[in-house]
């Protein structure tokens, strides 16, 4: 694991403004939230994406996160793709993460880059039954209360 990375590894809040690509194409701006919580006996990340469209929808996902050899394996849950098990491998400046929910009908990766201690650049897609449902690029940015 790459100890020089910020997101994921530390207690802290992140802030996310960018854009949401639904399954046709269409762009829609997106503004979100991560919030990192360690403790000795629990891991936890929950992030929300709130698409600007009308009427707002907002997407929630919580992931229970346990450390292992060389990446951190995950359990989310997401009110409509449902529980989902998955890892995020760090290689050098990027984070990775795939991950595929438990009837095996949806799948996603995601990419984290870091640019700083404060910012990362972050995009991902998710797949059901083969095809894209929904992509996303966002820059992500660590709240100055969370920053040392």
């Amino acid at each position: 694991m790459q100890s020089e990375h910020t997101y994921i590894l530390e207690s802290s809040q992140w802030t996310a403004s960018g854009c949401y690509f639904d399954e046709q194409g269409q762009r829609v701006p997106v503004d979100g939230e991560s919030i990192c919580t360690r403790t000795k006996g629990l891991w936890t990340l929950e992030s929300s994406m709130s698409l600007f469209t009308t009427p707002p929808t907002t997407f929630y996902n919580t992931y229970i996160i346990e450390s292992s050899d060389h990446s951190l394996n995950y359990k989310s849950t997401n009110p409509v793709l449902g529980e989902m098990k998955g890892q995020f491998v760090f290689v050098a400046d990027a984070i990775l993460s795939s991950w595929i929910s438990r009837d095996g009908k949806c799948s996603g990766v995601e990419t984290l880059l870091k640019i700083d201690d404060s910012t990362y650049r972050n995009w991902g897609s998710i797949f059901r039954s083969g095809s894209k449902l929904s992509s996303w690029t966002v820059v992500l940015k660590k709240s100055a209360s969370t920053k040392k």
